[in-house]
């Protein structure tokens, strides 16, 4: 077959640099009807990251983006594009005419590490293996009934911190100033460990050199941070995945991992050893007891019963738990309430500023003086 001349190549080329540029043109002005506004000022390969990793809360940082830009705009988290929407209608259309549509999740290094390679219905995309552990969390784990159940490790630790703290606040100095959050951080610990491992690691009024407690609160406080705002370059910039860069993050996400393994996996392991001692009747079992009870290997994604149950303990999407914590919440405002009088210290106003993270917790921790209303006597 004869070769083709110099001025046919250059032609054909010609001709289909010609097609892409058409092409170009015509899916830009598609785009333009379609698609939302983009924020401006973003760069080439990280897109808008630079504007999003500042100290400022994230949910402030687009709602000034929204006064500025309108309700619904574009960025680009690196190489990806996203949506945000800060319009109520809007939102209420992404959560009911569109919500199985947006019920998905990306891929990332938080699923793939901290998530048990989706074994997690938390991390897991929307599908089968997804609707299927979702029903098992809030159906059978945080069901009205097993609430129920289960209402006496929150109210026995409630009524614990309250005596506890009256213990603490009828001491020996005139004043006693409480950082408040420091307790319902352990509350909310003992809470959670109880419920899901029969395990409780604070005495609210035993010294803070607890080796093991502060170890695993520690663990899991770093593993949440990274699981909601740990952002591994890796994942929104294909060009770091190509050269196999790791950086700070991704590092510190599969060294917490392993150690998460390690925790989950011996709670996991002493529920096995058990075995028949506990009934499967049994009005007290824990969140791990049922589990190992309901949950079969998955042939189809691949993961093994212990590798479900361990990526569920650590498992967070549109919280199935809601009504649970609401009962903790206001039983525990009551008992305060009732418990004890409060106050600033020097008459100060609360300092509102929220923190960075998705939970938006408080910049600076909570300190009040307590003056107790009511004897410890009341509290077993």
């Amino acid at each position: 077959m004869d070769f083709l001349s110099l001025p046919t190549v250059m032609l054909v080329a010609s001709a289909l640099v010609l097609l892409y540029n058409i092409w170009r043109i015509m899916n830009k002005s598609s785009e333009k009807q379609l698609q939302a506004p983009e924020l401006p000022g973003a760069f080439p390969l990280i897109g808008h990251l630079h504007l999003l990793g500042t100290k400022t809360p994230l949910a402030r940082t687009f709602a000034s983006f929204s006064d500025k830009y309108g309700p619904i705009f574009r960025i680009r988290l690196g190489s990806y594009p996203a949506i945000v929407i800060s319009n109520k209608d809007g939102i209420k259309e992404c959560f009911t005419i569109n919500d199985k549509a947006l019920a998905s999740r990306p891929k990332s290094s938080q699923g793939v590490y901290i998530g048990y390679n989706y074994a997690g219905f938390g991390f897991a995309p929307y599908g089968s293996f997804f609707i299927k552990h979702k029903k098992l969390a809030t159906l059978e784990l945080l069901s009205s009934r097993r609430v129920e159940l289960l209402r006496y490790v929150y109210e026995s630790e409630i009524d614990t911190l309250i005596k506890d703290l009256l213990l603490y606040s009828a001491g020996n100095s005139p004043v006693k100033v409480v950082v408040i959050s420091e307790w319902l951080e352990r509350l909310s610990f003992n809470i959670i460990t109880k419920m899901i491992a029969g395990k409780r690691y604070f005495s609210f009024l035993q010294d803070v050199d607890d080796v093991e407690a502060h170890r695993v609160v520690k663990l899991i406080r770093e593993a949440l941070h990274l699981s909601e705002g740990g952002l591994v370059p890796s994942d929104v910039i294909p060009l770091v995945r190509w050269f196999g860069i790791e950086g700070k993050v991704l590092k510190s996400m599969k060294r917490i991992a392993k150690d998460l393994d390690t925790l989950f996996g011996s709670w996991v392991e002493e529920h096995k050893m058990k075995g028949n001692m506990v009934n499967s009747s049994s009005e007290k079992q824990d969140f791990i007891d049922v589990m190992l009870s309901m949950v079969e290997d998955d042939p189809d994604s691949g993961h093994t019963r212990d590798t479900i149950i361990k990526a569920q303990i650590m498992g967070r999407r549109v919280c199935p738990g809601a009504s649970l914590a609401t009962q903790v919440s206001l039983i525990t405002l009551a008992r305060f309430l009732q418990a004890f009088d409060f106050d600033s210290p020097m008459d100060e106003p609360l300092d509102m500023r929220e923190g960075l993270g998705l939970t938006l917790p408080k910049l600076t921790p909570v300190k009040v003086y307590l003056t107790p209303r009511v004897s410890y006597e009341l509290y077993p």
